[in-house]
């Protein structure tokens, strides 16, 4: 009995051959296969969630570039554009400034030449008044000088003009005056001083005939409601 056992060949039972084949497939699988249920189990909360989120996470990166949402302009642009706009109100504003400032120094000067023009008019118009008589026009040469003037010149030559007047005639005086030159030597508001450079003929009763004089005067102005008038006269050497 002992050797008819012995000799019997030996069969693999079906189960523990089951297993082998089962345990030769498992490995042959590849590397990427599903993780075993053990290893399944070995993962921790973290990881598993990070493993999760993969997918999703991967979809957003792969969305094309054109569907990404433009969010609110910057705030550097938009304080740079603040800075643009304030630098040029500031250059309109000093553009403004100049302009403003070269219009009333050219009005200025404008009316300062007029000014000028209009004194130098009339104190030559006053010389030659003053150095032009006649014994034939006396009067009316007298009222032209004091219709002219003002202020003490005005007193003093009117207090003067019928002796004046009386004098002319009787020496039959005739001159004639010429303005040779005339300046501004001051001008402040409504009065100016100019200077005036002047010469006459005087021909007259006593033997002078056509006799050259020659005039330095100081004439002082003064605007009395825009008229220019001869307020005094000064000799000047």
């Amino acid at each position: 009995m002992a050797d008819n056992d012995a000799d019997e060949p030996t069969h693999a039972e079906p189960s523990d051959e089951a297993d082998a084949v089962a345990e030769s497939s498992t490995q042959a699988q590849p590397a990427d296969a599903v993780p075993s249920e053990r290893s399944a189990k070995t993962l921790s909360p973290e990881t598993a969630d990070a493993a999760a989120r993969t997918p999703d996470t991967a979809a957003r990166t792969s969305e094309p570039a054109g569907t990404t949402e433009s969010g609110p302009e910057p705030r550097p642009i938009l304080g740079k554009r603040m800075l643009a706009w304030a630098a040029t109100a500031v250059v309109i504003v000093a553009l403004a400034a100049v302009t403003t400032t070269l219009v009333l120094q050219h009005r200025t000067a404008t009316r300062e030449q007029a000014d000028r023009a209009a004194y130098l008019q009339a104190a030559r118009q006053a010389v030659v008044d003053l150095t032009t008589i006649s014994s034939g026009s006396a009067d009316a040469d007298i009222a032209r000088i004091l219709a002219a003037s003002t202020g003490t010149f005005h007193d003093d030559f009117g207090s003067r003009s019928t002796a004046f007047t009386s004098v002319v005639k009787q020496a039959h005086v005739s001159t004639t005056g010429t303005v040779t030159a005339a300046g501004i030597e001051s001008m402040s508001g409504d009065d100016a001083k100019v200077l005036v450079a002047a010469t006459s003929k005087v021909t007259n009763s006593t033997g002078a005939n056509n006799e050259p004089r020659i005039w330095r005067l100081r004439v002082i102005l003064h605007r009395t409601d825009g008229h220019i008038l001869v307020s005094n006269v000064d000799f000047v050497p």
